[in-house]
């Protein structure tokens, strides 16, 4: 009797079914499934599948694993850290934690919601891109 079983996987990126015969195609973000699955979520470098670190089933390379771990209260410690005190009360509001701080999603309109003035906002950014 001849076996009618597909093999199949999900990226863990994007959720698109990935055949085996297809694992090398490309998807609609024209990066390989194989590759787009394994990529940081920060600086989108590819991951080796044995090292690749994951966070909520996000991938990180080892340098933004660590933050992308921290808590809350991690996040408002590293803004104490940094002389920025005055987005504390916000950030632990909004609960940011270290993966909505690495976040794409995470911009200059985030950061006038804050109402922060533009330097406050200017020196946030830099000490962000510092995690980076």
């Amino acid at each position: 009797m001849a076996s009618n079983h597909v093999i199949a996987k999900r990226c863990r990126r994007c959720g698109k079914l990935i055949f085996a015969e297809n694992l090398q195609k490309r998807c609609s973000a024209s990066i390989l499934l194989k590759q787009h699955a394994f990529a940081c979520a920060t600086c989108s470098v590819v991951l080796d599948y044995n090292v690749a670190e994951v966070v909520e089933n996000v991938p990180f390379c080892n340098k933004h694993y660590s933050v992308a771990r921290w808590s809350v209260e991690d996040v408002t410690e590293w803004l104490q850290q940094v002389d920025l005190e005055i987005l504390e009360g916000q950030f632990r509001d909004s609960r940011i934690d270290g993966k909505k701080l690495l976040g794409k999603g995470f911009n200059e309109i985030y950061l006038k919601h804050f109402q922060l003035s533009s330097m406050d906002r200017k020196e946030f950014q830099k000490q962000r891109a510092k995690l980076k």
